[in-house]
């Protein structure tokens, strides 16, 4: 009993350690080789998976929506739950780099109706609140994040658990509270690799030493955490530390510091259509040359200021009809796996049917036609009118699209054209029945003449005309 129960938690063991391998991220040319020679959609879809986890990142966002829609595809072809929540997951990740958090949540909450195991859910309640804390809903981040406790603790998520948690105690001005959890950064980097979450991890380490006075040190991280952001391609974050970076130099009066850190990030900001980004780093440069008297170029970035917070005002409308477009896709991919299954449903029904119809006629046929036994016919009226209902029902499946198509749904015409259709088939069962029936009166009177005649015969041999006797069984007689 006891090797048994130890083989049990074995097996256990390692299924839970293969559901947190894959969502270990895959890097970008592992995740295109995958792709590329995937034996199975499953494959696929963790190919993109990978692929997808590299776009966000780099600030690629149109490559990463088609990652992501590769696979919302491949989930809703599979229909399985376990991809669904996957996919959805990440879409609202892709939604909170971007900035847009109402997106972001409505993902998240979607990924959480999917989540029906310990593992999704602990990794959907830190989505939650990971939006929650990004968008300065503290309070309501750290409830979500309190829900995964009862969830069970999973190593691969540890880091962005905790990198919320310091967010949310940052943002209600609790540093002491904020850096119990950040302090483990470097531990849970070891397990999960993930620079974007170390870097802001980072970041938040040295929010939270700014807010406590310690200048030294919030200078330390910030300066690592916009190094690693950096040196890895995490553009979108290296953007957003390094300005928060360049605000806290001009709050220690570090105004040179601070411009050049802001010309380094309004490049790429722009180049990357990051209006946000470049509106911040301008506003920071304004900051500056103020300070050095340079009125013409603390003017110039004023206009750059303005221009391109209008320009993410305008953004942000744009990016709402892009949000909408990208739902409205995710619905018509939702119709097309929909039309999909019902066909092959359908086709699957129909396979059934006519096995049973086939079943059904193949014992009819037998009992009216067979010489060996004599049938009852209300055998044979009971089994043709199970056949009767067979064939209603296969009729049914097999032209109800072509009735939708031509009554366009209206479900009264529908009803009429079934209607019309029984009409047809009731005089041709009452037809067949009959003819069973005959056939099978007839099979059973010459069964029984058959019967009659062999008795006959069999008596005669055994009282040969002229014996006198005729033999009872009884030996007296």
């Amino acid at each position: 009993m006891r090797k048994y129960f130890l083989f049990i938690s074995l097996v256990l063991g390692c299924l839970q350690l293969c559901a947190q391998q894959f969502l270990n991220y895959l890097p970008i040319d592992s995740a295109r080789r995958v792709i590329a020679n995937a034996k199975t959609l499953e494959d696929k879809f963790y190919g993109y998976y990978g692929a997808d986890r590299f776009y966000m990142n780099a600030g690629f966002f149109d490559s990463s929506e088609f990652a992501q829609k590769e696979m919302y595809t491949i989930a809703k072809n599979l229909n399985r739950d376990s991809l669904l929540c996957d996919v959805y997951a990440v879409m609202s990740n892709r939604y909170l780099l971007k900035q847009d958090f109402n997106y972001a949540l409505m993902y998240a909450l979607k990924a959480f109706e999917y989540a029906k195991d310990p593992l999704r859910r602990n990794r959907v309640n830190i989505n939650i609140g990971g939006v929650y804390a990004w968008s300065n809903n503290y309070e309501t981040a750290l409830e979500y994040l309190r829900r995964r406790d009862a969830l069970g603790d999973f190593p691969t998520f540890r880091l962005f658990f905790h990198l919320y948690y310091g967010m949310s105690y940052n943002g209600l001005n609790k540093p002491d509270s904020a850096l119990v959890y950040l302090q483990k950064a470097d531990e849970y980097y070891k397990i999960r690799p993930d620079v974007n979450g170390y870097s802001q991890a980072l970041g938040e380490v040295a929010k939270a030493y700014d807010l406590k006075g310690d200048n030294e040190l919030a200078t330390v991280y910030y300066k690592r955490a916009l190094q690693l952001s950096t040196e890895k391609g995490v553009q979108t974050f290296a953007l957003i530390v390094g300005n928060k970076y360049a605000y806290y130099l001009l709050k220690q009066g570090k105004y040179a510091e601070a411009g050049n850190i802001a010309r380094d990030n309004i490049r790429p900001a722009t180049t990357a259509g990051n209006f946000t980004a470049t509106a911040a780093a301008a506003e920071i440069l304004q900051r500056v040359y103020n300070r050095n008297d340079n009125n013409d170029s603390a003017y110039q970035y004023a206009l750059m200021q303005i221009a391109y917070k209008d320009s993410a005002s305008n953004q942000k409308r744009v990016t709402e009809f892009q949000n909408l477009t990208f739902s409205q896709r995710l619905k018509d991919i939702d119709e097309a796996s929909k039309s999909k299954h019902e066909e092959e449903e359908r086709k699957q029904n129909i396979q059934y049917v006519l096995i049973a119809l086939g079943i059904i006629v193949l014992i009819t046929l037998y009992l009216s036609l067979s010489r060996s036994f004599i049938t009852n016919t209300k055998l044979i009226k009971f089994f043709g009118v199970i056949a009767l209902l067979i064939v209603f029902e296969f009729l049914n499946l097999l032209l109800h699209p072509f009735l939708e198509k031509v009554t366009n749904h209206s479900p009264v015409l529908m009803l009429l054209a079934l209607v019309c259709i029984a009409a047809l088939l009731v005089p041709l069962h009452h037809k067949l029945e009959k003819w069973a029936t005959t056939t099978l009166v007839e099979k059973n009177k010459k069964i029984r003449l058959a019967t009659a005649k062999k008795t006959i015969e069999e008596l005669e041999k055994a009282n040969p005309p002229g014996s006198g006797t005729i033999k009872t069984g009884n030996d007296n007689t």
